[in-house]
């Protein structure tokens, strides 16, 4: 992460991957055209390797997809193979030196296929290009930039049921590369399964809306975040979202938050074969007639989950790639506050399309997971979509793991499933919470995201998001005291990082309660208690906030110290009843013991009779119990 980071000390140019060839759809390749378009040399033999289809169940294929069942949509399986440089296709050497491999694969009945090697290694100057039978969609070139220590390597979709491979190893290279094409994915997209099978581009229900209608306008830079996942476990394939996330440490690692249901069980050569297609989404409020282009990263590690039968259901996962510049990547903020928000919107591909958006303009509703265990009681939120100007925006399959946002734009919760559809645009669907998934059913690192996110343990209870643009700053305070005698003042010191204008203070139960100064001084809690303090900093452009809570303990104050014929104990402006005071000695031994059931602001107690030492008051209400070393003299 350390190459990204110093992007942020100066403008970087940030632009969208053009693409003016059908060969280039996203994936972090170089671009270039196959040497078999030009060149009328290479014959035009390509040996084929017909696979032969897993039969699919007929319980398999009649089962209808439901939402509230918090399973990915299924939309292929993967065909075992063990094809290699060495073992199938042909070598062709060209009037250069160059030589040339090429093979093609079927896979009868796929609507796409994809590819997943092992013992991956392109040495320099080598390229692999894969394309589909009519050309209209090539992958690559993939390079030697492809390698990972894994060996492990996964490709996009290429539809058709027909690809072939075309790797080149110039003469000038002294290695030689090695891949296995270990398996092959058959996408069935349309089995008429139900009427959940795949729908990917272009038919997603028709009350979805596209994420740049006006519905989104607000919303540009939070779906830069967002990506389709083609989530790989065992043989199966599905459609799942998610959304990069970013960290207090605010260094661009590509944490990726999405939820546990995908791909659940998935091992560890699963994950590193996932692949997370961003900016797939139409250029403007209307369906596209062409597919759009999108910009795919392979590859994560799975770092924290939590089952949906256990609350929240998240996943938390490392992409093994850095974001590149080009793809204009939106790290999101999030908050882990239990708050229900009053509107927001939540980004998706429903069953696996282009981008949507959808609207919710009721309070959230802390629930249960439909059906589920009422222990888990306000570990999701329920949510009912809103009708807009462009449609009804809903979830469907290939939606789970979406994020969901509140008003202030940051990721809460991550969504599992639910009744609603385009055909019950009134029933609710459900999001795990962030705020849970956060520490509340932490045991270790493995089922928290905390310890990720917020790995010095800050206390930071939401950031904003944050992009390779975005100036770094990051609110950081600190009081003179934490803990203060009441009516004494607590002057705070702003220790923010960043190029900062603006500096907002809460003082929960304080005077004055709000201080725009970058140095507030003289706060005065006037009543004992436990108090937060938050900072919000602006620069201008973006606002970052910290809240610590229980910051501040205001505790009794005690005078005179030390004391001779008597001490006084006061409590606050606010009085306070049964309240009881225990005068303890060195030891321990209780020689002294006052009550007063009557609402006090203060306390005078008589110590003349006892002998010079230390002794300890034990000041004890409903509310708090606080004690304090006194001297007698």
């Amino acid at each position: 992460m350390q190459f990204l980071t110093m992007y942020r000390y100066f403008l970087l140019s940030i632009f969208l991957l053009m693409l003016s060839h059908t060969e280039s759809y996203g994936q972090i390749s170089t671009k270039g055209i196959p040497p078999s378009f030009s060149d009328q040399n290479l014959s035009k033999e390509v040996p084929l390797i017909n696979l032969v289809s897993l039969e699919k169940s007929k319980i398999a294929l009649d089962k209808a997809y439901d939402k509230m069942e918090a399973t990915p949509l299924e939309i292929g399986y993967t065909i075992s193979t063990e094809m290699s440089l060495t073992n199938s296709g042909v070598w062709h050497e060209l009037a250069n030196g160059d030589k040339v491999w090429r093979l093609s694969v079927s896979s009868e009945g796929a609507e796409a296929l994809n590819v997943y090697f092992t013992n991956f290694y392109l040495p320099n100057h080598c390229k692999l290009y894969i394309y589909n039978e009519d050309r209209s969609m090539i992958l690559g070139a993939y390079t030697f930039e492809n390698n990972s220590e894994t060996g492990i390597f996964s490709t996009e979709l290429l539809s058709g049921d027909q690809i072939t491979f075309e790797f080149i190893q110039p003469k000038r290279s002294k290695e030689d590369a090695t891949f296995t094409i270990n398996e092959i994915g058959h996408i069935y997209q349309y089995a008429n399964f139900s009427k959940y099978a795949l729908k990917d581009f272009g038919d997603s229900g028709p009350c979805e809306v596209n994420m740049n209608c006006v519905e989104g306008d607000i919303w540009q830079r939070q779906k830069r975040g967002v990506a389709r996942i083609a989530v790989k476990r065992g043989n199966s394939i599905s459609w799942c979202t998610g959304t990069l996330v970013n960290n207090v440490k605010r260094d661009f690692t590509p944490y990726f938050y999405t939820a546990n249901h995908c791909g659940v069980g998935a091992n560890e050569t699963d994950y590193l074969n996932w692949v997370f297609y961003f900016n797939y989404e139409a250029e403007n409020c209307e369906n596209p007639i062409n597919e759009p282009t999108s910009n795919t990263i392979t590859g994560s590690q799975l770092l924290s989950s939590i089952s949906y039968t256990e609350g929240s259901d998240f996943k938390l996962l490392l992409l093994q790639n850095e974001i590149p510049t080009s793809y204009n990547p939106y790290f999101n903020g999030w908050s882990n506050l239990d708050e229900n928000s009053q509107s927001g919107v939540s980004i998706h591909h429903p069953g696996g399309d282009i981008k949507k958006i959808s609207t919710y303009s009721e309070p959230l509703v802390s629930s249960i997971y439909e059906g589920d265990n009422e222990d888990l009681t306000g570990s999701f939120w329920r949510v009912n979509w809103a009708e807009t100007n462009n449609g009804h925006g809903v979830t469907e399959g290939g939606s789970s793991g979406a994020p969901l946002f509140n008003s202030q734009g940051l990721v809460i919760g991550a969504l599992t499933g639910g009744g609603a559809s385009c055909s019950n645009l009134t029933s609710p669907d459900y999001y795990g919470k962030f705020a849970h998934g956060w520490d509340k059913f932490a045991t270790d690192n493995t089922n928290q995201i905390k310890v990720w996110l917020d790995p010095e343990n800050t206390g930071a209870t939401s950031i904003s998001g944050l992009d390779y643009n975005d100036e770094f700053f990051i609110p950081v305070f600190r009081g003179d005291t934490v803990a203060v005698p009441v009516g004494r003042p607590v002057n705070f010191t702003d220790l923010s990082i960043g190029n900062i204008i603006s500096w907002n203070w809460t003082f929960e139960g304080a005077n004055p309660a709000v201080s725009d100064m970058q140095h507030p001084r003289d706060i005065i809690y006037p009543n004992v208690g436990v108090y937060d303090v938050e900072l919000e900093i602006s620069n201008g452009i973006n606002t970052e906030k910290l809240l610590k809570q229980s910051y501040i303990k205001v505790v009794p104050l005690v005078t005179p110290v030390p004391a001779t014929e008597q001490i006084t104990v006061y409590l606050g402006t606010k009085a306070l009843a049964d309240v009881e005071f225990t005068l303890l000695d060195e030891s321990g031994r209780k020689v002294g013991m006052y009550y007063s059931a009557d609402a006090i602001k203060s306390r005078v107690i008589n110590v003349s009779e006892f002998r010079t030492g230390y002794y300890f008051l034990k000041i004890q209400t409903p509310e708090f119990t606080q004690t304090h070393k006194i001297v007698i003299i």
